[in-house]
């Protein structure tokens, strides 16, 4: 964890949070948003909501470069499998809008960074399997299982908030949560671990 706080609070042995991978055909749907698709990349680049569904090996990179647009982010987590060997899943680099990831009531969410374990820093790759430069609030009634074998399960600047039925982060670097400034988790379980 290095000299970033963490916090695990209501952290427990739970092992029967589970979540079972989708291989449904991946998709990203928003009504008030902008996105593009590089081959496995999508890239979102303005606020909105947008809601994922299905599996996707590659990553969800928030990049909003406008400064005028300082409205929140959604990402909708509605039965999505997150995979990638490369970089960080959900990369979020922007500055200009807060991030909300809202797991929603009855379905399974997993992300899973597969990188080999990190022997050196590197500015090009986001530190943890959701890494966030954001403010970033996680939210929702539905189940998300974090797996990190790079480094942390998430990493931000700011965790505002995280209010969530079910929770479970493994990480090899058995950080669960990092951040750099004030960390606030209510109502919660996050079960840290080594990653598998």
């Amino acid at each position: 964890c290095g000299s970033k706080k963490s916090s695990n609070k209501n952290n427990t042995s739970d092992d029967t949070i589970t979540a079972t991978e989708t291989t449904a055909p991946f998709a990203i749907t928003t009504e008030d948003g902008t996105y593009s698709q590089n081959d496995n990349v999508y890239t979102i680049t303005h606020s909105g909501t947008y809601t994922l569904t299905g599996g996707l090996t590659g990553q969800i990179l928030v990049q909003n470069t406008d400064s005028t647009d300082t409205a929140d982010i959604v990402l909708e987590l509605a039965g999505t499998t997150l995979k990638s060997d490369s970089d960080s899943p959900i990369k979020i680099v922007s500055t200009y809008n807060d991030v909300e990831i809202s797991v929603k009531k009855n379905t399974d969410n997993v992300i899973k960074d597969l990188r080999s374990t990190k022997t050196a820093d590197d500015s090009n790759q986001g530190e943890g399997a959701i890494y966030s430069k954001a403010d970033l609030k996680i939210k929702g009634k539905g189940v998300l299982v974090v797996s990190a074998t790079y480094n942390n399960g998430i990493i931000t600047i700011d965790v505002t908030d995280a209010i969530a039925t079910a929770l479970k982060v493994n990480s090899n670097d058995n950080c669960a949560v990092v951040n750099g400034y004030n960390l606030t988790i209510t109502a919660i379980k996050i079960i840290a671990g080594q990653a598998p």
